[in-house]
């Protein structure tokens, strides 16, 4: 397979999340690893991604590699891991990425510099000079993952079953409270009731 050029996937990923960070990095090197496993197969919508976490990484898989929660080929499993399997359609072939615990940690003190900087930022009240050390930081961050590339994770060849893909939005009726249609799967009964989740959980409070 061609070399896959790291700028390329960086610029689409981060144009398609918004912003650059270290989870995007993650979510690269997940994307650069994958093509370099599947090969064209991963091109090909033949695969099908199960991700452990919702964080910035997911966007970048989402962007590179075409497995999205519209088309089906994304599972989202909240277990808050760093965790990312694929699986090929049509070899049954399946691969799995877990970030290594010793792989991008930092010192304590640069960690908790991070946290109180990050803080800061989020709240708009970090200085200039604060926002350019955390900017330095999160990018000295973003060059070390990408250096380590495929050695932030442990991976290995799993043996999974096929994954239920999601087939359209399904039947949908409407919900006895607002009358808005909603999927017959996500329906919850109140007494004689039949419910979306948001009028299901205002009603039972």
């Amino acid at each position: 397979m061609e070399d896959i050029k790291v700028k390329s996937l960086w610029d689409a990923a981060v144009e398609f999340h918004g912003h650059s960070c270290p989870g995007i990095a993650i979510g690269i090197v997940v994307s650069k690893t994958v093509l370099e496993e599947f090969g064209n197969d991963a091109r090909n919508h033949d695969l099908i991604a199960i991700v452990e976490n919702d964080a910035c990484g997911v966007d970048a898989i989402q962007k590179i590699l075409g497995c999205t929660f519209g088309n089906g080929k994304l599972i989202y499993r909240d277990y808050g891991k760093s965790v990312y399997t694929f699986f090929n359609c049509k070899t049954g072939k399946a691969t799995r990425l877990s970030l290594r615990e010793d792989a991008i940690s930092l010192e304590p003190e640069s960690k908790k510099k991070i946290e109180e900087l990050f803080k800061k930022v989020r709240k708009g009240t970090a200085t200039e000079l604060e926002l350019d050390e955390f900017k330095e930081l999160r990018q000295n961050q973003i060059e070390n993952i990408l250096k380590l590339g495929r050695d932030v994770f442990t991976i290995q060849e799993v043996n999974i079953s096929a994954p239920q893909l999601k087939v359209g939005m399904g039947e949908s009726i409407s919900c006895d409270n607002c009358r808005e249609p909603t999927r017959v799967s996500k329906i919850k009964q109140l007494n004689e009731m039949k419910l979306c989740i948001p009028c299901y959980e205002k009603l039972t409070v």
